[in-house]
C-alpha cells in the first residue's frame, strides 16, 4: 500500500530551506525560511529575552503556541531560554503550550530533521513532546494540546505571549475569526502587558483582533514582508498602532468584514471600532462618512 506524500522539502525564493504543504500549496515561513521568521517575528518582537529576565515577575512566562506545525516558533523560544541558562543569568521559568490538530507535519519534520542543522539540538525535546505530549526539564515545561478552540474547557494559565501561526486566512478562515480572537483575548494575562504576534496583515484579521478588544498595530518586517501584526492588551505596548488612516482605508475597503460565522454588519462593526479605546480619541469627522 502506498500513501500520498503530504509535504516536501523545498527552497524558498530567497534560498532558505523550508517545507511545502502539498495539500494547501503553502510553504512554511516563506520566503525567509522558518528559523529567521520564527526568531524575528515571534521571539524578538515579543521581547521574549527581556520578559524572561524580568525578575520582578515571579510566575513562569507562559506562551501559547497556536499552530505548532513543525515546531520552529516554539523551538525559537526554547533557544532563548537555553541561551540565558547557558549565560548563568537568573531568569523566570518558561511554560510553552502548543496547540495542533494535525501532527503529520511534525512527523515529517522529525523524519527530515537532518535537513535543518540548527534544529538538531532540539531533536530530543521535539521527540519527547511528540511521543508523550509533554517535555519537562528544570525551569521548562512544554506541552502539546489539540484544538485551540477548546481552550475554554482547559484549565490553563493565562498567556503572556501568543504566537499565532495557523495556516493562512485563505486556507483556514475560522482560525482567523472574531470568535477565535475573542478566545485569545479572554485568555491573555491582563495583569501585565501581554501580546499576540502574527504574520497576517489582512484587513479582516486586524478587524477581528480589534473587535475582540485587543489593541492592534503594525509589527516589524521580516524578509520580504514589510510589516506583520502586533496585538496587545495595552495601547502603550504598540510601537506603531493602527490609527485614523487605517480607519479611513477600512471604510473604503471591499474586504473589511472579518472572517468566520458572525452576525455583524458593516454599520455595527464601524460603531464598535469607533468606540474602541484605540480609536475613540479621534473626532467624528472623517470616521463616520457614509460608505
Amino acid at each position: 500500500m502506498t500513501f500520498k506524500q503530504t509535504f516536501e522539502i523545498v527552497k524558498t525564493t530567497m534560498g532558505a530551506t523550508s517545507i511545502k504543504d502539498l495539500e494547501t500549496g503553502e510553504i512554511l515561513h516563506n520566503p525567509v525560511g522558518p528559523w529567521e521568521e520564527s526568531r524575528d517575528l515571534y521571539v524578538k518582537q515579543s521581547h521574549l529575552k527581556e520578559r524572561l529576565l524580568d525578575l520582578t515577575l515571579s510566575a513562569p512566562l507562559v506562551i501559547y503556541d497556536v499552530g505548532l506545525g513543525a515546531g520552529f516558533n516554539a523551538v525559537a523560544a526554547l533557544e532563548i531560554f537555553y541561551n540565558i541558562k547557558k549565560s548563568g543569568e537568573p531568569s523566570r521559568d518558561l511554560q510553552v503550550i502548543s496547540f495542533e490538530t494535525n501532527l503529520k507535519l511534525i512527523d515529517f519534520f522529525l523524519d527530515h530533521i537532518q535537513t535543518f542543522p540548527e534544529s538538531l539540538f532540539f531533536e530530543n525535546q521535539l521527540k519527547g513532546l511528540r511521543n508523550t505530549g509533554v517535555y519537562i526539564e528544570k525551569n521548562l515545561h512544554w506541552q502539546l494540546l489539540g484544538d485551540f478552540c477548546t481552550l475554554d474547557s482547559l484549565n490553563l494559565p493565562a498567556a503572556e505571549v501568543v504566537f499565532f501561526d495557523p495556516y493562512s486566512p485563505q486556507k483556514n478562515p475560522e482560525m482567523w475569526s472574531v470568535k477565535t480572537f475573542n478566545l485569545v483575548e479572554k485568555h491573555l494575562n491582563k495583569e501585565i502587558p501581554s501580546c499576540v504576534l502574527t504574520y497576517s496583515t489582512a484587513t479582516p484579521v486586524r478587524t477581528a483582533m480589534l473587535l475582540s478588544g485587543l489593541f492592534v498595530g503594525q509589527g516589524q518586517s521580516t524578509g520580504l514582508k514589510r510589516e506583520t501584526t502586533f496585538g496587545a492588551t495595552t495601547l502603550e505596548a504598540l510601537e506603531r498602532p493602527l490609527g485614523k488612516r487605517w480607519m479611513e482605508r477600512w471604510q473604503r475597503s471591499h474586504t473589511a468584514m472579518p472572517l468566520g460565522d458572525h452576525k455583524l454588519s458593516l454599520e455595527s462593526i464601524l460603531k464598535l471600532l469607533k468606540t474602541h479605546p484605540q480609536f475613540s480619541y479621534f473626532s467624528d469627522e472623517g470616521l463616520l462618512q457614509k460608505r
